[in-house]
């Protein structure tokens, strides 16, 4: 009976010795998730800050240039976002808004930049070209539209028309021909990512619209009318100069028929 509950006891102690090695190593295991899951928010956090602390040169500003910091930038975010939310099912509330918060963060600093490049490019171009007739030229690339982010397209419309209201009395028929080919191409990029625009950024790209019409209504007409007062005073002055020529000639002719005349009396007489 004794060496019965020996065993029952050696039974028991073997079984509570793997009950206390098992929680030990679940404890363990928790704890190695839980400072894997800290390291993947802190790169995240740091990540997401350094890219606000970037700042663009015009060098990159190219479009090629551009594309290129851009893809880097988007797939280092990803690979340290996928990491991170390998730990989602055991984040906290303040965690899951902590994440929140940085992804609000990097989406509004990249659109920032996004915005504020286009700005600088329409700048640039308003700032270094000329017309024919010595004007501001439309000077306005469309080699970067069809690339353009959503976030942009309606800063695009407002830098567009804010150009042309500035240079409007300056801008030649043939520079209207290249601003009615930005123009073409801007509304082809909106119609490509009009599921990607917000409500009010189709209302102020509306807006933009309307004032480009108006902007371009009067500055066609503009130049044809002056064209046509030209040429009314130029007609007018001609007018005048042949009527002048007709009177001279008639009065040359009278005069010298009266010359004719007094000289065939003043023979009959002698």
């Amino acid at each position: 009976m004794k060496k019965l509950i020996n065993i029952y006891a050696l039974y028991y102690l073997l079984l509570g010795s793997l009950v206390v090695t098992g929680i030990s190593c679940s404890s363990t295991k928790r704890q190695q998730i839980s400072a894997a899951s800290e390291e993947a928010f802190i790169d995240f956090k740091s990540y997401v800050a350094s890219v606000e602390n970037s700042v663009n040169s015009e060098a990159d500003d190219a479009a090629d240039k551009w594309r290129e910091t851009t893809a880097r930038v988007e797939t280092t975010y990803k690979e340290k976002e996928n990491k991170l939310e390998q730990f989602a099912d055991n984040w906290s509330d303040e965690r899951k808004a902590e994440v929140a918060s940085l992804k609000t963060r990097y989406k509004t600093f990249r659109e920032r930049q996004e915005s504020e490049r286009e700005a600088r490019l329409a700048n640039k171009a308003q700032m270094s070209a000329t017309s024919a007739n010595g004007g501001v030229a439309a000077d306005f690339n469309t080699t970067d539209i069809s690339s353009m982010p959503a976030t942009s397209v309606r800063v695009a419309f407002e830098n567009f028309v804010s150009r042309l209201q500035a240079n409007k009395d300056s801008y030649t028929k043939e520079d209207w021909q290249t601003i009615n080919n930005f123009y073409a191409a801007l509304e082809a990029r909106r119609e490509a990512v009009e599921d990607q625009l917000t409500d009010n950024d189709k209302y102020e790209i509306a807006k933009a619209k309307t004032k480009y019409a108006a902007i371009k209504g009067t500055s066609l007409a503009a130049p044809h009318v002056k064209e046509a007062a030209s040429d009314i005073k130029e007609a007018t002055k001609n007018g005048a100069k042949k009527v002048g020529n007709a009177a001279e000639k008639v009065g040359s002719e009278v005069k010298s028929g009266t010359k004719k005349a007094v000289k065939k009396v003043d023979q009959k007489l002698d």
